[in-house]
C-alpha cells in the first residue's frame, strides 16, 4: 500500500499525533492456551495480500507452535497512537482512511523494532517478535518473490499472528487494551501496534 503523505496535513495536526508504550510481560504457555490457535489464524493469514510474498508470512514448512514452545517468557510491548481529535473530525475516502491510519501508526511506532533488538542483546537465545510483516529489504522487495532464501535471517522477525496469535485476544487479556477501527469514512479513535520478546 503505497504511504499516505502526512506531511500535507500540517506540522501543526503532525505534533499532536501522541503515542505510549504499553508493556508487560508473561508466561509463554499461559499465552499458547488462551491466544494461540494456529488453524484460525494462519487461516485469516490466507486472506492477507502479503501472504506468501515475504519470509515473514505464511505457508511455512514448519508448525508456528514449535517457535513458541521453545520459550517460557514472552515480553510484549505495544505502542498505542491516538488519533489528533483534528483528524476524527473530518471524512475520508475509504483509500484515504486506510492510508492515513497506516502511516499514523508507522510513523509513531517506528522505533519499535529498535527497542527490541537492544533488549535482544541483553537476553541469549531470545527472539524478537515484530509488530507487523517484516519489511527489511523494504516493500516489495524480499526475496521470497525470487524464491530465494531470506538474505537477513537473523534479523527478520515474525509476527505474533503470522505465528497464529491472536492479537485482539492478547491485548485484552494481557494489557487491558483493545483494536479500533474506522469507520463511516472516520478514522479510528487509536491505533496499535504490538510485538515482543519471547525469552528461554
Amino acid at each position: 500500500m503505497e504511504l499516505f503523505d502526512l506531511s500535507i496535513l500540517g506540522k501543526d495536526i503532525l505534533q499532536q499525533i501522541e503515542s505510549k508504550i504499553i508493556s508487560t510481560e508473561i508466561d509463554v504457555t499461559d499465552f499458547i492456551e488462551h491466544c494461540v490457535d494456529v488453524p484460525r489464524f494462519l487461516g485469516c493469514c490466507g486472506e492477507c495480500p502479503n501472504f506468501g510474498k515475504t519470509w515473514s508470512c505464511p505457508p511455512y514448512d514448519f508448525d508456528p507452535l514449535d517457535i513458541w514452545k521453545q520459550y517460557s517468557r514472552f515480553y510484549l510491548y505495544a505502542i498505542k497512537t491516538i488519533t489528533p481529535a483534528v483528524l476524527l473530525e473530518k471524512t475520508y475516502e475509504l483509500d484515504e482512511l486506510l492510508k492515513i491510519g497506516a502511516q499514523v501508526t508507522v510513523a509513531a511506532t517506528e522505533g519499535m523494532t529498535e527497542h527490541l533488538e537492544e533488549e535482544q542483546k541483553k537476553y541469549p537465545d531470545s527472539r524478537v517478535i515484530g509488530g507487523g510483516r517484516c519489511l527489511l529489504c523494504g516493500e516489495g522487495n524480499c526475496s521470497r518473490l525470487k524464491g530465494e532464501p531470506c538474505r537477513f535471517p537473523e534479523k527478520m522477525s515474525y509476527s505474533i499472528e503470522s505465528l497464529g496469535g491472536n492479537v485482539q485476544e492478547t491485548l485484552k487479556r494481557y494489557l487491558n487494551e483493545d483494536i479500533y477501527w474506522g469507520k463511516d469514512g472516520h478514522l479510528a479513535p487509536s491505533y496499535i501496534r504490538i510485538g515482543g520478546l519471547l525469552k528461554k
